[in-house]
């Protein structure tokens, strides 16, 4: 049994002499092609994905929404410029954010939804 994988091996080493470099070059290309697409279904369109959700949320962005921050500050939209939200955190504190800051739309409870 033994035997018969060194000389399995022999035969390869002897079949890879013959091959040219170049050959051995394209023949690596469709694994290159492989790990390219691999990486693009699984990185970079689930990013692309998200990308575009949050560019969707903070396009619709109104005022009265209640938001989360990308610090964890959670408050409603009192105020929208071109590049910046105004959110109120309390009563009577309003603090300027840049748009890119908000990270999630919060859905606000019903009364009902809040007794329970």
């Amino acid at each position: 049994m033994l035997n018969f994988l060194i000389t399995t091996a022999y035969a390869q080493a002897e079949n890879m002499a013959e091959v040219s470099p170049i050959q051995r070059i394209v023949s690596l290309i469709p694994m290159f092609i492989m790990v390219f697409l691999i990486f693009y279904i699984l990185v970079h369109l689930p990013q692309q994905k998200e990308q575009k959700k949050r560019e969707e949320l903070i396009n619709n962005l109104k005022k009265g929404d209640t938001v989360n921050t990308t610090s964890g500050i959670i408050g409603k939209v009192s105020g929208i410029n071109t590049d910046s939200v105004l959110i109120e955190i309390a009563s009577g504190v309003r603090v300027k954010f840049d748009k890119n800051a908000i990270k999630t739309h919060v859905p606000t409870q019903s009364k009902s939804q809040a007794k329970k």
